[in-house]
């Protein structure tokens, strides 16, 4: 989603002839086919896939959507692939090829929806060399993503999944129905070094001194009639007041370039 929204915002200021008309699209011709590719990638990943594998296949796709408009004249460095492309190559026709070849590749159930889409949409942009070369592009970009996240591991069978018998410390679900997603424990993560890169330690041990410390302090604290409980602790939380802050800090957070260590934020944002 991020690349997807910062190629919305930065395709408008790149210097890329847009040899693309028939579509529905801004008027300096700029965000129309992120937009449409995003909307037709989400389509197609979705279908019948959980929440967590649709994000990382569609972070692939960002990727090829990404380095196709860092080729196409976009003032950022590639994530992958660093391509090169005459400036009246069409970005409708490189967005679309970049991101249709990806989802054929990744997406294979939905390739009949796939060839139809990318066939109507190429049929929209003005034939000539501007076109061929934004083909041609995508194409290049499409075959580095593809062969980066080949064996990634997403495509094979989920690793089988034992419940451990109830006791102390054990983790139970919530639900009878195995864990969602649970093919992602061995798929090769595309920016960390691995699955546990950033993950947390584990909770103390349950007789060690500190579990029976915040044990003891959650009883005391938490329950129905405790005597050290403040009256702020006991306040119920006043959501919407950090639903509106947690937008605002939305609104002002900005990746900054790997070029810099600094990112612009709009005028008020020094609050947060």
């Amino acid at each position: 989603v991020l690349f997807a929204a910062a190629l919305v915002a930065v395709c408008g200021s790149a210097p890329v002839a847009l040899a693309h008309s028939g579509h529905s699209q801004p008027a300096d011709g700029s965000a129309e086919p992120v937009l449409t590719w995003n909307a037709n990638a989400t389509q197609a990943i979705a279908a019948g896939r959980p929440p967590a594998s649709s994000t990382v296949l569609l972070g692939i796709v960002h990727v090829a959507m990404y380095d196709t408009a860092v080729a196409l004249g976009l003032d950022e460095e590639a994530f992958l692939t660093q391509q090169s492309t005459p400036a009246n190559t069409s970005a409708a026709a490189a967005i679309a090829t970049a991101t249709y070849e990806v989802l054929v590749a990744r997406v294979p159930s939905q390739q009949a929806f796939l060839d139809s889409t990318y066939r109507d949409y190429l049929a929209g942009i003005p034939d000539g060399k501007a076109k061929q070369r934004g083909v041609a592009l995508g194409d290049r970009v499409a075959d580095e993503v593809i062969a980066w996240r080949a064996n990634d591991g997403f495509d094979n069978p989920p690793p089988p999944f034992v419940q451990p018998p109830p006791g102390p410390g054990v983790w139970e679900p919530t639900a009878p129905t195995p864990p969602v997603d649970i093919v992602l424990t061995q798929v090769r993560p595309l920016v960390m070094q691995g699955a546990g890169q950033f993950r947390p330690a584990a909770p103390p041990a349950l007789m060690s001194e500190r579990y029976v410390t915040d044990f003891a302090e959650v009883k005391a604290i938490g329950k129905a009639d405790s005597a050290i409980r403040t009256a702020q602790q006991t306040k119920p939380p006043t959501s919407g007041r950090r639903t509106a802050r947690s937008r605002g800090i939305a609104q002002c957070v900005r990746l900054p370039s790997p070029r810099t260590s600094t990112s612009a934020r709009p005028p008020g944002c020094s609050r947060w």
